[in-house]
């Protein structure tokens, strides 16, 4: 039997060789299916489209997949044909054959010459024209008929089942009134999104006939419910568990005075949101309850804290009586300030090194110690001073040097006495800052 269609499973490639010969690349057809091998054969194709996105190339002879503006169930972007459907099923790419008879491949006219090329043209369009009825004529004996070729009174009684009818095609229009009674409901098959708004009154449920296993999880919104109709007597003990009740759905309107007890309340479920503003009150902490870790980082500021109490703000520097910074402060010995923002905020990319240093205020416009920057060093130093003498009388052969004198005699040298600096009385500490 001649070829006149290819099928090839999906690999994630935009381009596909086919192996049969046409007359014209528009005479090539292309379709995009979901497939279910686990299927009875004359159910496995579970959806399909035509595309024409798609180039004819030859040598060898292929079809290059065009990008698309949107995924589909069959095809990314890219137009790279999916090996697994959005949908979980087998993709499958169908290549065939549909040669255009509308019209001869060639035409011959009255007196003009025969050639066999042309001749053999019309012929190859007749026999493939026939190759692909055949082709057709064995899908349709395989199961694959066209869409709309059977009419309605060529179907059998109860001949359309389930696993017939493609998902998503049974509509509102095709289904008679009361037409679907419980018996046809399938557990769990009515979600959410089946239901239209405030559709589902009091007087169409059944008392108790809502029970747990029927209500999927999530499935009854605050939308779907009509006010005051969930009462007491509807909500099996211990039914409504956390999950089921969507955030925000239960108001303080729907809740009965004192019905919340503490041992209704999860451990950990009353969140920050779920508390509306000023409504934890003293009265309602437990004294010794507020433990550090209930207490978020950076949460207790200054303005939190009781007046009486010490607050040391990020660059305050003390001196400290041990050899090791406690928690919270470094060693003023010039070190960086890398990993502590709040600190470089306020004194740069490295600490002040007060090693052996005395502090000095900062003079900051007072005119005492001026021309000086904030953590700038001063080298030590003498206060400009005189010295006053005595003029030295004659000695023997002696010099005589009278007070104000300009006359050069010698040079005289006064003996050093003293240490390495001058400095007061002083106990050694640590500088630390805070970080």
């Amino acid at each position: 039997m001649a070829i006149t269609e290819n099928l090839i499973n999906g690999s994630g490639s935009n381009t596909y060789n086919f192996t049969f010969p046409i007359l014209e690349a528009q005479d090539l057809r292309v379709q995009l299916r979901e497939f279910d091998p686990t299927q009875t054969t004359d159910s496995q194709i579970i959806s399909e489209i035509d595309t024409t996105l798609f180039n004819v190339l030859n040598t060898p002879d292929r079809v290059v997949f065009q990008p698309i503006s949107s995924e589909t169930a069959y095809q990314d972007t890219n137009g790279n044909v999916k090996t697994t459907s959005t949908n979980g099923y087998q993709v499958v790419i169908r290549i065939y054959r549909k040669t255009d008879i509308d019209a001869t491949a060639v035409t011959l006219y009255s007196g003009s010459a025969l050639r066999a090329d042309d001749l053999n043209n019309n012929f190859t369009q007749l026999l493939f024209s026939a190759q692909e009825s055949d082709a057709e004529l064995n899908n349709i004996f395989a199961g694959e008929l066209p869409d709309n070729s059977i009419p309605g009174t060529a179907l059998e009684s109860n001949a359309i089942t389930t696993v017939k009818i493609l998902d998503g095609n049974v509509t509102a229009a095709k289904l008679n009134s009361n037409a679907v009674i419980t018996s046809k409901i399938q557990d769990n098959a009515v979600t959410t999104s089946k239901i239209n708004n405030n559709a589902v009154t009091t007087i169409k449920i059944i008392d108790d006939g809502v029970t747990t296993p029927k209500i999927v999880n999530d499935a009854v919104t605050t939308a779907k419910i009509l006010n005051a109709n969930v009462t007491t007597a509807k909500i099996a003990d211990a039914n409504v568990t956390t999950v089921k009740i969507a955030d925000d759905a239960v108001t303080t309107a729907k809740i009965a005075d004192a019905n919340v007890t503490t041992a209704k309340i999860a451990d950990a479920n009353v969140t920050t949101a779920k508390i509306a503003d000023a409504n934890v009150t003293t009265a309602k902490i437990a004294d010794a309850n507020v433990t550090t870790a209930k207490i978020a980082d950076d949460a207790v500021t200054s303005a939190k804290l009781d007046p009486g109490i010490i607050f040391v703000p990020t660059g305050a520097i003390t001196a400290f009586g041990g050899s090791t910074a406690p928690t919270g402060y470094l060693e003023c010995n010039g070190q960086s300030t890398s990993g502590y923002a709040a600190l470089a905020a306020v004194v740069g990319a490295n600490v002040p090194d007060l090693r052996g240093e005395f502090i000095r205020g900062w003079d900051h416009g007072r005119g005492v110690d001026a021309g000086r920057n904030l953590l700038t060093t001063q080298a030590d130093e003498f206060k400009a001073h005189t010295h006053t003498g005595s003029s030295v009388a004659k000695v023997g052969g002696g010099i005589s040097v009278a007070p104000g004198s300009s006359n050069s005699y010698g040079s005289t040298t006064i003996a050093s006495d003293g240490g390495v600096e001058t400095r007061p009385r002083n106990v050694s500490l640590m500088y630390i800052i805070k970080t």
